[in-house]
């Protein structure tokens, strides 16, 4: 097997999307004092989209942490 652009984008991919939720899940409680707080409009939507696309990217990896297991025969 030889290491191509496709491999090592989705190893870039990976990492980068293990180092967001690491830093999405390790603000959570913050997050969700800032939004009950709030009433700025702008701020909420903001912390929505962050969400939204951190729910994406753990959906994402998931996906793709199960593709790896059923690949190897695990499941």
């Amino acid at each position: 097997m030889f290491l191509n652009f496709g491999i090592v984008f989705n190893a870039v991919l990976l990492v980068l999307g293990l180092i967001w939720c690491r830093e999405m899940l390790g603000r959570w409680r913050r997050d969700l004092d800032e939004f009950r707080s709030t009433k700025d409009a702008s701020a909420r939507q903001v912390l929505v989209v962050l969400w939204g696309a951190t729910a994406l990217i753990l959906i994402l990896l998931i996906n793709f942490f199960v593709g790896m297991l059923k690949n190897i025969g695990v499941l």
